[in-house]
């Protein structure tokens, strides 16, 4: 046939009207399914190909795609538990069909904080370019139908003008990271990946049962349609109670969920990860800086409270608010790009004030204490920063104190960064201050000292950071440090970070599902402008985060919740296919 039909009702509706293929399409059809089932992969060429120094292929991974590829012809869901490399797992098998020359298009849906990431993972790991076709992404909103290999976040993907191009292209392999979101069949998310044409079909999640097993008999339907029968059969053979919690017939569902399921546990494989050593210093802010914080909040407060219709984007109140926790050289930098293009005049004069007080900042309390911090390492460490200008200033004033420093961003080329992270690794580099962009992809585990000048926003991305260091490889315990100004924005954030749902403690991945289960909210940055734009004085802004603190809270206990139902529901279950399906020798 040229083309197969998923949807049972349209190979209905072709009978109905006698839209027959020609005979000789049939069994040219049937021979190639036949020849396919034949198939095996012994070997995987890709990882022969891969540099060792950028990527270390573990045995569990080998398993998980030898599995994936030839018990499950690549529609399969990957649920390896938290921080074992699901992502390793989806190059691989990305990689090798490339190689093959199996596929040539590739679509990856993902969160949109996670975008980047894959993106440095695939290039730098396994030497393959993706594009990035989003709203925030240099080449626009579009491209959707212009690239072969392309990474789309999720909430982007399925707006209905990028949707029904997605929808009418054929894709050979589509990957979903954080698939739990796909949990719920009447969201637009689900229908969105449901109509999706692809031959080749992975599914990533570390919590593939959450709140119920009739989401587990979701995510399974986009995988294989009918494996688990019809919803009311599910419902009669495998759940005992009426809210999908009790699960019967363990056997018989665990043998059916081995045809599209991997699961490997960290007690399985023996992999233990380092210790984290995390310390918060709340410094207290000069007058200065502190005027300058409040002359920041009253100008976003002003802006982007409702019914102000000043017009300034959302993205614009969140850089400002950042920066002033970063550098008074990165806030006046921006406001002064900001006040070429102004045509409003009540932001202009905000803005002129804010420019002003930058310009008066003298002392930089996190730079001074960086440097006492620094003074008592013992190693190397890395520097995170968010912004090029902060980078720079550090640089400068790192270097004025004696250090030898190394930049690492996203403005440099390839070789560049190769040979920025040797020089670092190698050379006579003692500070690598590397901005969120720049770090995509790269493993940093030789280092252990991590200080997150800044942060970012999103927690997803802080985890990042944590990630270059603290992963699979990593010898010693890490130590991160974290600098805030007493009374600030920053300070409740991070407040909310250790505290709440303890990000700097959680294993890297669990994050995207304590995110997921908060209510009421588009976005962490979001809240906080929102936040921002509520409070009338400095008190009000504490409690507002407080209160969103405790809805984070409950988004933690939602997630912890959903893990020991996922544990204990696939625990009872025996998934057959993980049976290894390639000798450990080749796995050299």
């Amino acid at each position: 046939m040229k083309k197969v039909y998923r949807n049972v009702g349209e190979g209905v509706r072709r009978l109905v009207n006698k839209e027959y293929c020609h005979p000789e399409w049939q069994t040219l059809s049937v021979q190639a399914h036949h020849l396919s089932l034949q198939q095996q992969i012994d070997e995987l060429l890709a990882v022969s190909a891969l540099d060792r120094q950028q990527i270390q292929i573990l045995p569990h991974q080998i398993n998980a795609v030898m599995t994936a590829i030839n018990k499950m012809r690549t529609r399969a869901i990957l649920a390896d538990e938290v921080g074992l490399g699901k992502t390793i797992e989806a190059g691989l098998v990305i990689k090798e069909y490339l190689a093959r020359g199996l596929v040539k298009r590739v679509l990856i849906l993902t969160p949109a904080p996670l975008t980047t990431q894959w993106r440095g993972e695939l290039l730098h790991k396994f030497g393959e370019y993706f594009t990035i076709a989003d709203k925030d992404d240099e080449e626009g909103f579009l491209g959707f139908d212009q690239h072969s290999q392309l990474i789309v976040s999720l909430d982007t993907a399925k707006h209905a003008t990028n949707a029904e191009i997605l929808l009418k292209q054929h894709w050979d392999l589509v990957v979903v990271d954080e698939a739990h979101r796909l949990k719920n069949n009447a969201t637009v998310a689900y229908k969105f990946v449901q109509q999706l044409q692809s031959r080749f079909f992975l599914m990533l999640t570390a919590t593939p049962v959450q709140n119920s097993l009739f989401e587990l008999y979701n995510l399974v339907h986009l995988v294989q349609e009918g494996l688990l029968g019809t919803p009311e059969h599910f419902r009669d053979t495998f759940v005992a109670d009426k809210n999908g919690r009790v699960l019967k017939n363990n056997d018989r569902l665990g043998a059916l969920l081995g045809k599209v399921m991997v699961r490997h546990r960290r007690a399985d494989v023996g992999i233990t990860f380092a210790n984290r050593l995390v310390e918060t210093v709340l410094l207290e802010g000069s007058p200065a800086e502190m005027a300058l914080h409040e002359a920041v909040l009253d100008f976003v407060r002003g802006g982007a409270a409702p019914g102000t219709g000043r017009g300034m984007k959302t993205l614009t109140y969140i850089r400002l608010s950042r920066m002033m926790a970063s550098s008074p050289q990165a806030l006046a930098a921006t406001v002064r790009g900001m006040l070429k293009d102004c045509p409003d005049a009540v932001d202009g004069a905000g803005l002129m004030r804010i420019l002003a007080l930058a310009q008066e900042v003298q002392t930089n309390s996190k730079t001074e204490a960086l440097l006492a911090a620094l003074s008592q390492a013992d190693d190397k460490a890395i520097v995170f920063t968010s912004f090029y200008e902060t980078q720079h200033y550090l640089r400068d004033t790192l270097e004025a104190a004696g250090y030898k420093v190394v930049l690492f961003s996203g403005k440099l080329n390839r070789q560049e960064k190769d040979a920025a992270i040797t020089r670092f690794r190698e050379g006579d580099g003692q500070i690598l201050v590397c901005t969120d962009a720049g770090s995509e992809g790269v493993n940093l585990q030789f280092c252990h000292v991590l200080v997150n000048y800044d942060l970012p926003w999103n927690p997803m991305r802080v985890e990042q950071r944590i990630g270059r260091v603290h992963r699979i490889g990593q010898q010693r315990d890490v130590v991160i440090l974290n600098m805030a100004i007493r009374d600030t924005v920053e300070e409740y954030i991070l407040q909310l970070l250790e505290q709440k749902i303890q990000l700097f403690t959680n294993a890297v991945g669990e994050t995207d599902l304590i995110l997921s289960n908060l209510r009421g909210f588009d976005s962490f940055e979001r809240a906080v402008i929102d936040m921002i734009a509520a409070a009338k004085e400095p008190k009000e802004l504490r409690y507002q985060f407080e209160a969103f603190g405790e809805t984070l809270a409950m988004a933690k206990q939602a997630a912890d919740q959903i893990k020991a139902f996922d544990a204990k529901t696939l625990s009872l279950l025996d998934l057959s296919a993980l049976e290894p399906v390639v000798e450990e020798r080749r796995v050299s």
